[in-house]
């Protein structure tokens, strides 16, 4: 069983009309076989950029107040280019038009109430069609499958909102999070000393491999990089369950050493050197394949 994931890079450098076209990448070909993405209507088989520079028509009265309550132009663009590619990749995937689809939302597990996962209203041929959309500045996620799915991206954090944060998540992923900073503050005394000795101290792994002989990573930044990779992964797996937020951070080891939640299969997704992304499959990693990666151009 396999599931999709689109992620969709906005370049930040343009300005805003720029911006709405997008480079696109393909993860994980084919929960509904090998031609799902070539089936998935001329937005998505061909110029899917150009379908996203864009449309807005197709999206529901509902969809347009949000956006336009947006205060900041930029803020207002991402959702527009998120809910309009989410409705190009589905209509794609089902042969409808984006326009005709409409949505609701699964019963909450927390309170029962309708602010669960998303989900596509009416009746729809098997096997089913989960989805989740996630965007943050510069990225946009949409995952599907024929399981429950969540989906996070999220810009890699500034060091002092990760202190802030630190004490929400469970007390691994925090070890986790501290020994990305302790190597590094180990590696830094090390070569210290080899200075006061008057030495000359070897490149790091990641320096010798580069050539540039530049400094790594500092503490602070391995601990947001860190720190990034499990919140998406918390985050898509909250989503997977309908509970986002509504369910506390810190009952859920995700770290990297840590066996997936009982039923849950969770995939880090590469997304840059600024951002991180997750999907978490309400599936066994016996009968899931990891994704595999495409470049739409």
């Amino acid at each position: 069983m396999r599931a999709d994931a689109w992620l969709l890079e906005l370049d930040e450098t343009r300005d805003e009309k720029q911006a709405l076209v997008p480079g696109v990448w393909l993860a994980a070909p084919g929960a509904r076989g090998a031609s799902a993405a070539s089936a998935a209507a001329p937005g998505l088989a061909g110029p899917l950029s150009a379908a996203l520079t864009m449309d807005a028509s197709v999206l529901d009265e509902r969809e347009r107040e949000r956006a336009a309550a947006f205060l900041r132009p930029a803020d207002r663009t991402l959702y527009t280019v998120a809910h309009v590619a989410l409705r190009t990749v589905l209509g794609g995937l089902l042969g409808e038009r984006p326009e005709d689809l409409r949505f609701t939302r699964e019963p909450c597990p927390c309170c029962g109430e309708p602010h669960g996962r998303p989900a596509l209203d009416g009746a729809r041929p098997e096997p089913p069609l989960h989805f989740s959309l996630s965007h943050t500045r510069g990225r946009v996620l949409i995952a599907t499958a024929p399981v429950p799915v969540g989906a996070d991206v999220e810009r890699r954090p500034d060091p002092d909102a990760v202190r802030d944060l630190m004490s929400v998540l469970h007390p691994s992923e925090q070890a986790e999070i501290e020994k990305g900073a302790e190597i590094e503050k180990g590696a830094e005394i090390e070569k210290g000393a080899e200075i006061e000795k008057g030495a000359e101290p070897e490149a790091s792994g990641a320096e010798a491999a580069s050539g540039t002989g530049a400094r790594p990573e500092s503490g602070p930044v391995r601990r947001a990089a860190a720190f990034g990779r499990i919140w998406a992964r918390k985050e898509a797996y909250l989503k997977g369950l309908g509970t986002g937020l509504g369910r506390a951070p810190h009952l859920d080891d995700l770290s990297a050493g840590a066996e997936p939640p009982a039923g849950w299969t969770l995939h880090d997704l590469p997304c840059g050197p600024t951002h991180h992304a997750a999907v978490a499959l309400h599936a066994s990693h016996t009968t899931t394949r990891p994704p595999r990666l495409h470049r739409l151009t």
